[in-house]
């Protein structure tokens, strides 16, 4: 899959959700353990429904393990260029005469309605290694309209 990148609060909310995850697993594979000991698992839509469950949520589990490995935590105290946008940093830009401001954040932690997007969205892309002043155009739509975006401040 490549790099995934997270900032240090997304990173600490996706060892949370794994670990939420691990307890729910730990939960339903109690409850088909106790329907295979009273012997009422056989037939049953409802240990049939959980044992899916299960299957899917262990698979999921996996997958996010996995990425774990190939993730790396930007530390922007650490990583901070001066100036230039990056993940964690708040853009306020120009999208066609319109102001915007967007945070550029980590994996998983995407939130347009809040301002936030993710550093692997066409426009986390396109803001990534901006200077304010610089300036590209942006396709949008079906009718790929060009936008010219102008970076108007950095912060962070």
């Amino acid at each position: 899959m490549g790099k995934i990148y997270f900032t240090k609060q997304g990173f600490d909310n996706f060892l949370k959700k794994i670990k939420e995850d691990e307890e729910v697993i730990q939960g339903i594979s109690k409850s088909l353990g106790e329907s295979v000991e009273s012997g009422t698992w056989h037939d049953n839509f409802d240990y049939e429904q959980k044992k899916a469950k299960l299957d899917m949520l262990t698979t999921e589990l996996a997958q996010k393990k996995e990425l774990i490995r190939d993730s790396f935590i930007i530390d922007n105290k650490v990583n901070a260029a001066k100036g230039i946008s990056r993940i964690g940093s708040t853009v306020t830009i120009d999208f066609g005469g319109e102001t915007q401001k967007w945070q550029i954040v980590g994996y998983g932690e995407s939130d347009p309605a809040a301002g936030k997007i993710a550093y692997n969205c066409r426009m986390g892309i396109a803001l990534i290694k901006k200077k304010v002043g610089d300036s590209f155009d942006y396709e949008t739509g079906a009718e790929k309209n060009k936008v010219k975006v102008v970076i108007k401040e950095i912060v962070g």
